[in-house]
C-alpha cells in the first residue's frame, strides 16, 4: 500500500512539473558593444508589454523563463546604445545581440514624458538622458549637480552645500518651477516650492539614469509644474544587485561615505539599503556683503544678524517679541570661533533608506521602500539668510501591473527641533515649517489599436500638506493651513500617419485653499521623418497656485529696529486693506498720527523738552528784576500751550527698495497664475555620429504674486527741530507778551524792546532742548514709523512696517528663448558635447517699450545667454576625463537683500579617474578648476574652487 502511494505522488509530482513547464518560452544569450565586441554588463532585456526582464551578468550574458504567450518582442537596451527589437517566436539559446553606440541619440527608453513608455525620439518633449556610464564618469559631491551639463538646465550653486535647479530660463532663486522626482515620488513638499537636494534620499551610487524633461509638465504632472521634470531613477535590486562603496574627501575639508547594498533573492523578489554620510565646510560671508539705505548708510549683511537664537512668545497666535522667548543658541554657539559671523560655516547630511522589490509575476512589480534623511545648512531666501536642519521620514508603495501604476506615499519632515532648529539670521527667531505629506496616484494606460493606433494614459492624484509651524511662521492662520490639491488627467497618442503623431492631454485640479479650479491642456505634434530624425510642434497650459508660504505666512521677517521696529510679512490668505489708517511712530511713548501728517508735528518735540526747558527759562528770568514780574504771565501762556505746525517732510517708501510708496492700496487674496508655451523642436542624429537637439519657445505668464511691502515706511526729511521748535515757540509767544505789556500801559517803543529781548531769550532754551531731542531722535528718523494694514497685529507697543504678496492677475509678461544641444560621438567612450542657452529679455521696466505694459519692475535672473561646451571620456574601465567650460552673461537681480548685478561666470570642471577591472574605481574631479571666484547672487558668498577626490569599490553584480 505505501509502496503504490509513492509511486502515485511521483507521478503527480512529475505532472505537476511538466505542467508547469508546458507553454514556457526560454531564450538566453550575451550583449556586446558592437564596435569593441566588449560585453556590456548591466543591459536591460524586457518583453515589451510586461514587466518581465532581467539584466546582464559579468560576462554579459542574459537568461530569460516566462509563459508569455509567443510571440514576444523583446527590448534590448544600455544607456549610450541604440535600442534593438527583436522577434522571439519560440525557444531561442546562444543569442548574439551586438548594440552600436553610435546611434545614442534618440534610442533610450523613458518613461517621464508621457508617464509611460516610449522612445525618447518618440516623446513629444524634449528630452536629455543622463545614463549611468556618464554619471559614474563625471562625479559630483551631489545627484543635483549631474545635471549641469544638460541642455535648458541652471544650476545656481549658492554655497558649498545649497544649489538650486531650475529649467527652460524659469526665474527660480530660492524656489523652482521644476519638479525633482525620485522613483515616481515627488521631491519637494506640496506647496513649498523648493527642492533642497542636501535633505534628500538621493545617493549618487544607487542612480541608473536621469530623465530630463524640459517644457511646462503640468498636464501630466500637477500644477506649478512650469518649466520641466527631472526623474531621478534609481537601480532596482533584482536587476542591480551587488554592494559598491564610495569613500571621498578633499577641500572644505569635505568629507563623505556612501553605501549601497542589493541582494537578488531569486527572480521575483530582491532588496537593497542606501545609507550615505557627507559634511564639509561653507563657502562664507567676508563682511564686504550688506546693504545701503537712502541715506547712504552701508549696513554689513553680517551686522543685521541676531547674537541669539530664540522661540518666540506667541501671544493671540502670532509671534511677540515684546514677551521673553527661550533661548535655543547662544552667541557662543552661534559664534564658536569668536569671528563676529554668526553664520554656521560648515554644513552636514546623512541618509538611509531601504527597498523591497517584489515580481510575483510576469506583469506585476511591486516596490516598497522608506528611510531617513536629515540635513543642516545655510539656505537663502527673499527674507534673507537662514538655517535649514529638519529630519524627514518616508515611505513609498507604488505598484505595476500591466497598464495599470499605483503609488502611496508619505512624508513626516519635522522643521528642525530644540537642539537643531531652523531660523532666520536676521531676526533671530525659529521659523520651523514642519509638514505630514501625504501622497496619492492611481494611473491606467491602455489602447485602442482600431481607433488611429491609439494609446491612453488616464490618472488622478491626490496631495496633502498638513503644516505646523507652532504659530511661528504661519501665526493666526495655523489652524487653517493645510494644503490640498486634486486632479485627473487624460492623455491620447494618435497615430495620424505612418510618420505622424498627435498628442492630446488635460488635467483638471481643485485646491481646497483657494476655492478655486485649473484646467491645464497640452497638444503636440511628432513628425518622425526618419528613425532618426524628429520634428515636433507642442502647445502647452500650465497653472501655478501660490506656495503655502504666499498664502498662509504671518510672522516678522526682519527686525531693523530691535524692540521698537520690524518687518510683518502677511500672506494672501485674506486682503489686506486699510481702515482708519494711522502713522504707528517709533519714538517711544509718541502716540500714533493721522495717515495724512505731512510732517513731524512740533508737538512732539515741544513735548518731549518742555519739561526741562520751562524750569531753567523761569529761573533764569526770575533772577533778573527787570523780568522777574512778568513770570506769571509767561507761566500762564505755556501753562497748556501746544505749538501747531510741523518740521520736515514725511517720505513714504518702501523699505525693500527704498522707491516711494504714497498710497495705501489693498492687496487680493491668493489667486492662480497661468503660463502658455509654443514650443517648434527638432532631435537627431546627424551622420550617425553628431546628435543634436533643438528647441525654441515662446512662454507667456499671466498673473503675477510680487512680494513687496504693502504699507509704506516713513521716513522725516528736511528737518530743522531745534530752528522750527524755536521759531514757532517765539511766533506764538510775540503776539501774547505783546498783548500783555500793551495792557499794563506801556509805551508801544518799551513793549517793542521789552519782547524782542526776552522772546529770543525764551525761545532759545526751546532751541537747545530741540536740539537734544534731534540728537536723541534723529538714528530713527530715517524709520520715523510705519502705516500698518489692517492684518498685522496691534497693541503691542511695537512699530511693524506691512509687507506681503501683491497679486496682478491681469499682468502678463512674454519671453522667446533657444536651447541648443549638441553631441558628437567619436566613439562608445569618447564624445564631445556644447550647450547654448538664450533669452531674448531678461527684464521689464514700466515705461520702456519693452515692458509688455506690466505695472512693476520685473526680473527674470537669469543671463540672457548662457553656454558650456567640453568632452567626456568614459569607457567601461580604464581611465576616464572630463572637461567643460561654462560662460553665463552678467544679469541684472531683483531679490530683495540680494538684488543687484550678477557678474559674469567663466568656470572651468574637470575630472580625472581610472576604473579597474576589480571593481575599483579612483577618481579626482574639480568645480571651478581655476578659482574663479563669483556670487551667484550680489550679497551671496563668494564661490571657488572645490577639488574632491573619490575612491569606489563594487564588489561583485552591478558594474556600471
Amino acid at each position: 500500500m505505501m509502496k503504490r502511494l509513492l509511486v502515485l505522488a511521483v507521478a503527480c509530482l512529475a505532472m505537476t512539473a511538466s505542467l508547469s513547464l508546458y507553454g514556457q518560452t526560454t531564450i538566453s544569450g550575451v550583449i556586446t558593444d558592437a564596435e569593441l565586441g566588449d560585453p556590456l554588463i548591466g543591459a536591460n532585456i524586457i518583453i515589451q508589454g510586461t514587466t518581465v526582464g532581467v539584466s546582464t551578468d559579468l560576462d554579459g550574458a542574459f537568461k530569460i523563463i516566462s509563459d508569455t504567450p509567443l510571440p514576444w518582442t523583446i527590448e534590448v537596451s544600455y544607456t549610450g546604445f541604440a535600442q534593438q527589437e527583436l522577434t522571439i517566436d519560440g525557444n531561442q539559446s546562444d543569442m548574439s545581440i551586438q548594440l552600436a553606440p553610435s546611434a545614442l541619440i534618440g534610442q533610450e527608453v523613458v518613461i517621464s514624458a508621457s508617464r509611460k513608455r516610449e522612445k525618447v525620439q518618440e516623446a513629444p518633449a524634449s528630452i536629455t538622458v543622463i545614463g549611468a556610464r556618464k554619471l559614474v564618469a563625471t562625479p559630483n559631491i551631489d545627484a543635483a549637480r549631474s545635471l549641469i551639463n544638460a541642455p535648458g538646465v541652471q544650476i545656481m550653486q549658492q554655497s558649498a552645500a545649497r544649489i538650486n535647479i531650475e529649467l527652460r530660463g524659469g526665474s527660480g532663486l530660492f524656489g523652482t518651477g521644476t519638479f525633482p522626482i525620485q522613483d515616481y515620488r515627488s521631491l519637494v513638499g506640496p506647496g513649498l516650492g523648493t527642492f533642497d537636494v542636501l535633505n534628500s534620499p538621493l545617493n549618487n551610487i544607487d542612480i541608473a539614469r536621469i530623465e530630463v524633461v524640459r517644457g511646462p509638465g503640468s498636464a501630466l504632472y500637477g500644477p506649478g509644474v512650469t518649466t520641466g521634470v527631472v526623474h531621478f531613477i534609481t537601480k532596482n535590486p533584482i536587476d542591480h544587485p551587488g554592494t559598491t562603496v564610495e569613500l571621498m574627501g578633499g577641500e572644505l575639508n569635505t568629507l563623505g561615505i556612501s553605501a549601497r547594498h542589493a541582494t537578488k533573492v531569486s527572480d521575483k523578489f530582491g532588496f537593497k539599503i542606501n545609507a550615505h554620510y557627507k559634511k564639509g565646510d561653507e563657502f562664507t560671508l567676508d563682511g564686504s556683503e550688506g546693504t545701503t539705505n537712502g541715506a547712504g548708510v552701508f549696513t554689513s549683511q553680517l551686522d543685521k544678524f541676531a547674537r541669539t537664537i530664540s522661540e518666540p512668545a506667541i501671544t493671540n497666535g502670532v509671534v511677540d517679541v515684546t514677551q521673553p522667548g527661550k533661548v535655543l543658541l547662544t552667541q557662543d554657539q552661534l559664534d564658536p570661533d569668536g569671528d563676529g559671523n554668526m553664520m554656521q560655516d560648515n554644513w552636514w547630511n546623512y541618509a538611509a533608506n531601504a527597498t523591497l522589490e517584489f515580481r510575483p509575476a510576469d506583469d506585476l512589480s511591486v516596490f516598497v521602500s522608506g528611510g531617513v534623511n536629515q540635513a543642516s545648512a545655510v539656505f537663502y531666501n527673499s527674507q534673507g539668510e537662514g538655517l535649514s536642519q529638519a529630519t524627514e521620514f518616508w515611505g513609498q508603495t507604488r505598484m505595476q501591473k500591466g497598464g495599470l501604476f499605483a503609488q502611496l506615499f508619505y512624508v513626516n519632515n519635522n522643521g528642525g527641533s530644540d537642539e537643531n532648529p531652523t531660523f532666520l539670521y536676521q531676526t533671530g527667531n525659529s521659523t520651523p515649517v514642519a509638514r505630514q505629506q501625504l501622497e496619492g496616484q492611481l494611473q491606467y494606460n491602455f489602447g485602442i489599436p482600431n481607433f488611429l493606433d491609439a494609446d491612453f494614459t488616464v490618472g488622478m492624484d491626490y496631495r496633502s500638506a498638513v503644516n505646523d509651524t507652532k504659530s511661528l511662521v504661519y501665526g493666526r492662520n495655523e489652524r487653517d493651513d493645510d494644503y490640498k490639491i486634486f486632479g485627473t488627467y487624460i492623455q491620447g497618442k494618435f497615430a495620424l500617419a505612418s510618420k505622424i503623431d498627435l498628442v492630446l492631454a488635460g488635467r483638471f485640479d481643485t485646491f481646497n485653499f483657494l476655492g478655486d479650479n485649473s484646467f491645464s491642456p497640452r497638444a503636440a505634434i511628432v513628425y518622425k521623418a526618419s528613425p532618426k530624425h524628429t520634428f515636433r510642434a507642442s502647445y502647452n497650459e500650465s497653472a501655478g497656485p501660490p506656495s503655502t508660504l504666499q498664502v498662509n505666512i504671518d510672522f516678522p521677517v526682519a527686525s531693523p529696529v530691535p524692540g521698537l521696529f520690524d518687518i510683518w510679512l502677511y500672506g494672501q490668505k485674506t486682503a489686506q486693506t486699510w481702515n482708519n489708517p494711522m502713522i504707528d511712530v517709533t519714538l517711544p511713548g509718541v502716540p500714533d498720527l493721522p495717515a495724512n501728517t505731512p510732517g513731524l508735528p512740533l508737538a512732539i518735540p515741544y513735548g518731549a523738552v518742555a519739561g526741562q526747558v520751562l524750569p531753567a527759562v523761569y529761573a533764569g528770568l526770575g533772577a533778573n528784576p527787570a523780568a522777574a514780574p512778568l513770570v506769571p504771565a509767561i507761566q500762564a501762556f505755556f501753562e497748556g500751550y501746544v505749538p501747531g505746525g510741523t518740521t520736515g517732510n514725511f517720505f513714504r517708501y518702501n523699505i525693500f527698495n527704498g522707491q516711494p510708496l504714497p498710497d495705501l492700496v489693498s492687496t487680493a487674496p491668493a489667486q492662480l497664475s497661468n503660463t502658455t508655451t509654443l514650443e517648434i523642436g527638432y532631435k537627431g542624429l546627424i551622420g550617425d555620429k553628431l546628435g543634436a537637439s533643438v528647441d525654441l519657445y515662446r512662454v507667456a505668464t499671466k498673473g503675477f504674486t510680487l512680494f513687496t511691502a504693502v504699507g509704506p515706511t516713513i521716513a522725516l526729511v528736511g528737518s530743522d527741530v531745534p530752528g522750527d521748535l524755536s521759531a514757532q515757540v517765539g511766533a506764538d509767544l510775540t503776539p501774547y507778551l505783546t498783548g500783555v505789556l500793551t495792557q499794563l500801559g506801556l509805551p508801544a517803543d518799551q513793549v517793542a524792546g521789552t519782547v524782542g529781548a526776552l522772546v529770543p531769550l525764551i525761545a532759545g532754551g526751546f532751541a537747545q532742548g530741540g536740539a537734544g531731542f534731534d540728537a536723541a531722535a534723529s538714528p530713527l528718523y530715517g524709520i520715523f514709523g510705519a502705516i500698518e494694514s489692517d492684518q498685522v497685529p496691534t497693541g503691542d507697543g511695537i512699530v511693524h512696517s506691512t509687507a506681503g504678496y501683491r497679486s496682478f492677475a491681469d499682468a502678463e509678461r512674454d519671453r522667446l528663448g533657444l536651447d541648443i544641444g549638441l553631441e558628437y560621438f567619436v566613439n562608445g567612450d569618447v564624445s564631445f558635447f556644447g550647450n547654448y542657452s538664450w533669452v531674448d529679455q531678461t527684464e521689464w521696466i514700466p515705461g520702456q517699450g519693452d515692458d509688455d505694459g506690466l505695472p512693476f519692475s520685473s526680473f527674470l535672473n537669469i543671463p540672457k545667454n548662457k553656454f558650456r561646451f567640453g568632452f567626456n571620456l568614459s569607457p567601461e574601465y580604464g581611465f576616464r576625463a572630463n572637461v567643460a567650460f561654462q560662460h553665463d552673461d552678467a544679469f541684472v537681480v531683483d531679490a530683495g537683500q540680494f538684488s543687484g548685478t550678477a557678474q559674469a561666470k567663466n568656470l572651468v570642471d574637470a575630472g580625472v579617474g581610472y576604473r579597474f577591472d576589480n571593481g575599483v574605481s579612483v577618481d579626482l574631479t574639480a568645480t571651478n578648476l581655476f578659482d574663479s571666484e563669483y556670487r551667484a547672487l550680489p550679497n551671496m558668498p563668494l564661490i571657488g574652487r572645490r577639488v574632491l577626490a573619490k575612491v569606489t569599490f563594487d564588489f561583485g553584480g552591478d558594474k556600471e
